[in-house]
């Protein structure tokens, strides 16, 4: 199972990722589809195709103008209302379908947290333990923060980890868990690579999962972004993963 998220309209980041998953079945997509980059149309064809389940995130809410565009910066919000201009019916009545939360026992899926499922940035003990209370079963897959993150239950707490080791699968201990698997089209960890992660069910019970980075050209996607006009500070950030 590919867990992706965070794709952000970088079309080339997408395809670097699907090309890398070919030992996988089934991909889950954990939202925010469009914003930011430059090819939309062709990231929502894909995830529409590819993936069985299908998160809203808020950039994605705020392109279909359930979420006010007040809310956002200037960059994300210009980037939103060019966005707007591109896609289609069909495009935005896909993503009026979605919605930021889906369980799928023992598994949930959330864009931002199960306390605030399209805005909360989980990436404090306090906003973890506010998630742990709330899951109905074992594992939380989040999106958002566009930072890899590995967040264990225990009796003490939490024991939040953002030092991830890439390419090497691991096994889900028997405590809850939270696990966000990175951004595939704007990382934010300092490492400008495409990440994705890769969730091992036995039947339905979470075994292990890797975390994993892919290179794409980048070059060619902020080639596109500046012949469109989109701000220079969402083109520049893609080189330095921040």
């Amino acid at each position: 199972m590919a867990v992706v998220g965070d794709i952000h309209a970088n079309f080339g980041a997408l395809e670097a990722v699907l090309r890398d998953a070919t030992d996988v079945e089934d991909i889950w997509c954990l939202g925010d589809i469009v914003g930011y980059g430059p090819e939309p149309a062709a990231c929502l064809e894909r995830v529409a195709r590819q993936c069985s389940i299908t998160l809203l995130g808020n950039h994605d809410a705020a392109v279909v103008g359930t979420l006010s565009l007040s809310t956002f910066n200037g960059a994300a919000k210009e980037a939103a209302q060019w966005t707007r201009g591109q896609l289609d019916q069909s495009a935005m009545l896909f993503l009026r379908s979605l919605a930021p939360v889906h369980h799928r026992r023992p598994v949930s899926l959330v864009h931002g947290s199960l306390r605030d499922p399209l805005w909360e940035y989980l990436l404090s003990d306090e906003a973890a333990c506010a998630t742990f209370t709330r899951m109905p079963g074992h594992l939380c897959l989040v999106g958002h923060t566009h930072v890899p993150l590995w967040v264990e239950e225990d009796r003490s707490g939490v024991a939040l980890s953002r030092a991830i080791e890439n390419g090497v699968p691991r096994e889900l201990p028997a405590r809850r868990i939270i696990v966000n698997p990175g951004s595939v089209g704007q990382p934010r960890d300092r490492d400008p690579r495409a990440a994705y992660g890769v969730l091992v069910l036995d039947g339905v019970r979470p075994v292990s999962f890797e975390h994993r980075r892919v290179p794409y050209d980048i070059g060619s996607t902020q080639a596109r972004m500046h012949a469109i006009g989109l701000p220079e500070e969402l083109i520049s950030r893609l080189s330095v993963g921040r």
